[in-house]
């Protein structure tokens, strides 16, 4: 199916926390139970049903939905909600199974990647009327946190967490051994840091998040990696700084061990929280801010962690802000309105937001995030302080999702990063094959 045209978008990369219908498999399930408690302050009761709640992340993130989730059903008398939580990868194996059975969530979460698929697949449900009802009370949500979920006029998700990328370091490692960072820090200048901090404390540095760096990149050039039917790229020297990084590191023999990094996806299991020793451990990750919250959480008691930029060519023109997730409802349950019901608590309830305290990211509703702000962590202090004072000042609107075509590519990124951190091909071989390889995959995706 050809990709629709999409609507001028100024995030990108969305997720979307959903809720499923009863049934499936998942990692982990919880319940909240039946309640005699009043109704929901933000609005009437919900009519009794059943729901199921479905989402990736970590321990921490587990516990605060799973929390809210409880509150809702307190104040939802008849409502039960099963929760089913997975690492990232196996809740897109689930979903995607889920949809082929006919059996989505109520409501579902999604990467940006990946909205557009569903789209196209008419697997989720307009939010539009929803919102011109009432039912879904989007007052304090900007129109720029919507046009990301919004795919030929139509909205397919809302906004749980707004977040940039961000490398997340262990401040209290660099403190001791007298290194300090600053933000904006171009790609030799990360490299030359990299490279001071293995000489003076042995960690070496992992570098990840392969595609969405490369994107950031070439946004420095004012272009757009994954365009409708190929890369947006006019030739392979354009995506190859990435992989010469990776080059420059192997080379000089700071960059981490790739084996030591194989498997890796909850948060806690980043080399800058398991690692044992400075052979084991690297100094920094490649995530998005909200993810500080929960490593900061993980880590050993007495480490202290702090976010700057992504090193990158053209800060301005690369750095953008998105949606750490959204939340979306598919249209495959039959309890569509009570999903929209809960959606509108979510957002706007200041009971829901104060127990979820930003996990995902500065909320979408002004309101709510004004709310919370007297009761955040040091680390959300943190993570609040580097998206409204080094971020917004500093960026350009994100890109759209990506469309067909592009998760594949983005495996075959993921791949030629591999070889490179081994040794296998050079940066040149990698970028060649993915200029030609991505090329073919988008122009077929785009044909069918």
């Amino acid at each position: 199916m050809k990709m629709k045209k999409i609507t001028a978008m100024a995030l990108a990369c969305v997720m979307a926390l959903g809720l499923a219908a009863c049934g499936g498999t998942s990692s982990s399930t919880g319940t909240s139970a039946d309640s005699a408690a009043p109704a929901s302050s933000t609005g009437t009761a919900a009519e009794p049903c059943d729901l199921v709640v479905a989402w990736w992340g970590s321990q921490g993130r587990n516990e605060k939905f799973q929390s809210a989730l409880d509150l809702y059903a307190e104040q939802n008398p008849g409502v039960t909600i099963e929760s089913q939580t997975n690492g990232f990868s196996d809740h897109l194996t689930a979903l995607s199974a889920a949809a082929a059975s006919n059996d989505m969530p109520d409501m579902a979460m999604l990467q940006g990647a990946y909205y557009q698929q569903y789209v196209d697949g008419d697997l989720l449900v307009d939010l539009t009327p929803y919102v011109e009802s009432g039912a879904l009370d989007l007052s304090n949500v900007s129109e720029e946190i919507l046009a990301a979920t919004t795919i030929d006029g139509k909205l397919y998700g809302i906004c749980a967490g707004m977040n940039a990328p961000s490398l997340i370091y262990n401040k209290t490692l660099l403190d001791e051994a007298g290194i300090t960072i600053e933000d904006n820090m171009n790609l030799d200048q990360f490299a030359e840091k990299c490279a001071e901090i293995y000489e003076k404390t042995g960690y070496r540095s992992f570098i990840s998040n392969p595609a969405t760096m490369i994107e950031a990149l070439v946004r420095g050039e004012g272009k757009i990696l994954f365009e409708t039917d190929k890369l947006g790229v006019e030739s392979a020297e354009e995506l190859q700084p990435y992989f010469a990084l990776l080059e420059r590191g192997r080379e000089e023999g700071w960059l981490m061990d790739y084996s030591l990094t194989v498997g890796l996806d909850a948060t806690e299991e980043q080399p800058i929280i398991y690692g044992t020793t400075p052979e084991t451990s690297s100094w920094c990750s490649f995530f998005y801010s909200n993810q500080a919250d929960a490593m900061q959480q993980a880590a050993p008691e007495g480490i202290e962690l702090a976010l700057t930029t992504w090193p990158l060519e053209k800060p301005k023109e690369s750095n953008y802000l998105r949606e750490a997730m959204s939340w979306c409802i598919p249209n495959q349950g039959g309890n569509i309105d009570q999903a929209v019901a809960l959606l509108n608590w979510w957002i706007n309830s200041p009971e829901a937001n104060e127990i979820i305290m930003a996990e995902p990211g500065v909320p979408a509703s002004s309101e709510a995030a004004k709310a919370i702000e007297p009761g955040l962590s040091d680390i959300q202090k943190k993570i609040f302080t580097y998206i409204n004072d080094v971020i917004t000042p500093n960026c350009s609107p994100a890109n759209p999702p990506a469309g067909a075509g592009s998760s594949e590519v983005t495996s075959l990124i993921t791949d030629l990063e591999e070889k490179v951190y081994y040794g296998e091909i050079t940066a040149e071989a990698a970028a060649q094959e993915l200029f030609e390889e991505g090329n073919r995959i988008m122009s077929e995706a785009a044909a069918q």
